[in-house]
């Protein structure tokens, strides 16, 4: 299920972020808006140039947002967070308030933020079980009397 991720409360203290995000306060009078960026520059990658190039970010936010996939759609940025670790350092007021706030001024003031589930990771045994369903793994057996003697999770060595 996807959720919308709360606007940036502005200079409002902590506390009150957090009650924006659980949805207890409504947020702050929204900025003026900037000027959008103009539909070529709308892309992911643009806007992680943008988020690299400003000093003033922490760099555990920049490292984290380098591993999400992002999709600028009708007005909303859509984020998939390549873990559910993320996920969750993403749905933090704090950062929730500092992505809204650097989606606003890039994209333009009226611009939101979606945060999307992310990926689900088959488990070990739903690996396996496949692996040994698959026909080519049946075609070994059967033309060379082969046997599975070990797999892994894609990408883990």
């Amino acid at each position: 299920m996807a959720e919308d991720l709360p606007p940036d409360p502005g200079n409002n203290a902590p506390e009150e972020a957090s009650a924006v995000a659980r949805g207890d306060a409504s947020p702050a009078a929204p900025l003026p808006a900037p000027s959008p960026v103009p539909p070529a520059d709308c892309s992911w990658s643009a806007f992680l140039r943008f988020c690299k190039q400003r000093q003033d970010l922490p760099a555990s936010f920049a490292g984290m947002i380098r591993t999400v996939a992002g999709e600028w759609k009708n007005g909303i940025l859509e984020l998939t967070p390549g873990s559910e670790f993320c996920a969750e350092r993403l749905r933090s007021p704090e950062t929730a308030a500092m992505l809204a706030a650097l989606v606003r001024e890039y994209y333009g003031g009226a611009a939101g933020v979606r945060l999307l589930p992310p990926p689900r990771v088959k488990t070990a045994a739903e690996i396996k079980e496949a692996i040994l369903k698959h026909p080519a793994v049946h075609l070994l057996e059967k033309e060379l009397g082969a046997r599975l003697i070990d797999y892994g999770h894609p990408g883990q060595g």
